[in-house]
């Protein structure tokens, strides 16, 4: 079962925990979800909707801080997993453009954006290439390669 914080695409920086903002943001998805034509996403949604389980959820705070936190582990692993194949192909470091790259074809870039990915990136350990402060063998191979 998909983590109900994802599939309202809340923000994984910020988390939602008011009822009034869930409701709305599940109103909204229920609106998206009806225009679909996509006959998976209807059932899957008519699921959602109908047993309650989204706001049951909502209502009870330690279990919609759970759904956070299991939604934050989620993103971050897969985030994370991502950062580090494209830093590993790329001599360890990736750019503002690879990290938008990142970001253009992510399941979950509703929740989050180029500032939670970059904080990633420096948590990882990963080089931003084009960064002044990078390590001075960074700024060697990036001279080079302007070359």
């Amino acid at each position: 079962m998909e983590n109900y914080y994802l599939v309202l695409e809340l923000p994984i920086e910020n988390p939602v925990t008011e009822p009034a903002a869930i409701d709305a943001a599940l109103d909204k998805k229920q609106r998206e979800w009806n225009s679909s034509n996509n006959t998976q996403v209807k059932a899957k949604v008519t699921q959602y909707i109908v047993s309650g389980v989204i706001r049951n959820a909502a209502a009870d705070p330690a279990a919609w801080k759970s759904v956070i936190e299991d939604a934050r582990a989620t993103v971050d692993s897969d985030l994370i997993s991502r950062l580090s194949i494209v830093a590993a192909s790329l001599g360890g470091s990736v750019s503002k453009k690879d990290i938008e790259g990142i970001l253009s074809k992510y399941k979950y870039k509703k929740s989050v954006d180029y500032v939670y990915v970059d904080k990633l990136r420096k948590k990882l350990g990963i080089g931003l290439q084009g960064d002044e402060k990078a390590a001075p063998g960074e700024r060697r191979k990036e001279a080079a390669m302007k070359y």
